[in-house]
């Protein structure tokens, strides 16, 4: 049998882990909150999505004038 403060510290553990956890979920509720109501801002000011040409092209082509692998249809890699 542990002694009365060995109960305590493993208590307070318990406790802080409780906190820990708590705090971790507030963190991801306020995280989501703030992100949703910016990418609403930002998909009625410049948009979100790219278009159906611009994807099937591969992002790189249109946005940068470059293409990072093969799978893009120049046969470069880079610049």
């Amino acid at each position: 049998m542990g002694t009365s403060s060995q109960n305590d510290v493993a208590g307070q553990g318990l406790h802080f882990f409780g906190v820990e956890v708590t705090v971790a979920i507030v963190a991801v509720v306020v995280r989501f909150a703030m992100t949703c109501p910016t990418a609403e801002v930002i998909d009625h000011t410049i948009g979100l999505q790219v278009t159906l040409e611009e994807e099937l092209a591969c992002l790189d082509l249109p946005q940068h004038d470059e293409s990072a692998y093969w799978v893009c249809g120049t046969g470069r890699v880079g610049s």
